[in-house]
């Protein structure tokens, strides 16, 4: 056993000044983005009820549109005259959400001057709220740290050991299998090739009790700095165990990996497809149509593309079915749609970002590099600026951007040292966060 040691200030977990300016900056982001899609929300609710009520209270009239007989067969003779809620609703949503069903239509001059400017909102409106949906969904996700990456740093952190980011003693990793079992499974399945032999023996350093999980341990690490390169440097990195645990885990580990990846994704698309399915069914059951007929209905519904409406307007349980199911299927499927495009270019785009990397510097390219060293009086180009440089190569900031942040950075510099004190960046940070 050894001495606890002071806690270390950086192992990848936030100090606690920073902990909690990085806590209320994340914490006020997702209220931001929350209270911008609820107020989002909220106007489309509006504008498309007041289109219902504006439909309603104009009394259009619709003749020869069809309704269901006794027999289930879809006939023409229902005279829709004048609408009532539920069918203006059905055609304020339908029209708003540019999905045009055609199965009702205006008789006055008032009411298509009306939808002129229902459709014009939509077409806009609409596509602004289903691209804030997605980006929150996507951005929600999303973080420089991996899963895994965080766990380790707060297992570390918890242990009071050495900066992860710097590398892990031996010391600091036999601590932490002691304490976290999870963490000695990639070492084992490194060490031992056969199935059959690394699983028994995780079976059996899972179930020890803590003296003999920390013999075990010893016996697992001494073994590894003999056969596996990344530790015998007598130090580990939080990067290298992490590369560990992603290739040398478990099936199952990798599937709940995986799924942490991707956890919004899933959820959404699984949302998405019982949304479908309802509408299949209602398709069927209520409208007694095929199966392919169904589906066809609901997918293009929930596109715009209003191939398929419903039998009949004059049942109200029909066309306000049809309504909510494209109220809330329309974003549903833009968010769906968003999500899996950006994982099917997620790959392309690393790669294109690896190879604008390696690219080499066009000749003004090189001249606006010269350009950032000859700023403070050196020839030669520093980190700062070559990451500078390479922001902009890669389009992921522009020079407005780096500007402002070069204005921010001299503001907490008045003396021009170019180096400004942890405790006064982070002082100043968490007052700009209580201000607001």
């Amino acid at each position: 056993s050894r001495s606890k040691r002071p806690r270390s200030p950086a192992v990848g977990a936030p100090t606690s000044g920073e902990g909690v300016s990085q806590e209320t900056k994340s914490r006020s982001a997702a209220m931001h983005g929350q209270k911008a899609l609820a107020m989002s929300v909220a106007a489309v609710l509006i504008w498309l009820f007041s289109g219902a009520i504006f439909y309603y209270l104009v009394e259009n009239c619709s003749e020869g549109v069809a309704h269901l007989d006794a027999k289930g067969n879809a006939v023409d003779g229902y005279n829709a005259c004048p609408w009532n809620f539920a069918q203006a609703f059905y055609f304020s949503v339908q029209t708003g959400l540019s999905i045009g069903f055609g199965l009702l239509a205006e008789s006055q001059a008032g009411s298509e001057v009306y939808s002129i400017f229902h459709i014009l909102i939509g077409s806009t409106f609409i596509g602004g709220v289903l691209a804030l949906f997605a980006s929150l969904a996507l951005v929600r996700g999303s973080s420089f740290q991996s899963d895994e990456e965080q766990k380790i740093a707060r297992h570390a952190h918890s242990l009071h050991t050495n900066d992860g980011y710097k590398g892990f003693d031996m010391a600091d990793l036999h601590s932490m299998m002691v304490k976290y079992p999870h963490h000695a499974n990639a070492i084992i399945r490194r060490l031992h090739k056969e199935a059959k032999e690394h699983n028994a023996l995780i079976k059996k350093f899972k179930e020890a009790d803590e003296a003999e999980r920390s013999r075990l341990s010893s016996d697992i690490l001494r073994e590894a700095k003999e056969k596996l390169p990344e530790f015998r440097s007598d130090s580990v990195t939080i990067s290298s165990l992490e590369k560990m645990e992603a290739k040398y885990s478990s099936r199952l580990y990798r599937m709940k990996m995986m799924w942490s990846a991707h956890r919004d994704f899933i959820v959404v698309a699984f949302i998405f497809l019982l949304w479908l399915t309802m509408g299949v069914i209602f398709s069927v059951v209520a409208d007694e149509n095929n199966f392919i007929t169904g589906v066809y209905f609901a997918v293009s519904t929930l596109s715009t593309a209003g191939m398929v409406a419903v039998k009949t307007v004059d049942s109200n349980a029909h066309v306000t079915f049809a309504a909510i199911f494209a109220l809330i299927g329309v974003p549903l499927y833009g968010t769906f749609l968003g999500m899996f495009a950006n994982i099917l270019v997620d790959r392309y785009n690393a790669r294109q970002v690896q190879d604008q990397l390696q690219a080499k510097f066009s000749r003004a390219e090189v001249e606006y590099l010269g350009h950032l060293g000859s700023q403070d009086d050196h020839k030669e180009v520093d980190l700062a600026e070559f990451i500078e440089i390479q922001m902009l190569r890669l389009g992921k900031a522009d020079r407005d951007l780096l500007n402002d942040i070069k204005e921010q950075f001299k503001a907490m510099d008045p003396e021009n040292t170019g180096k400004v004190d942890k405790d006064k960046f982070l002082h100043k940070v968490e007052d700009e966060a209580a201000a607001k």
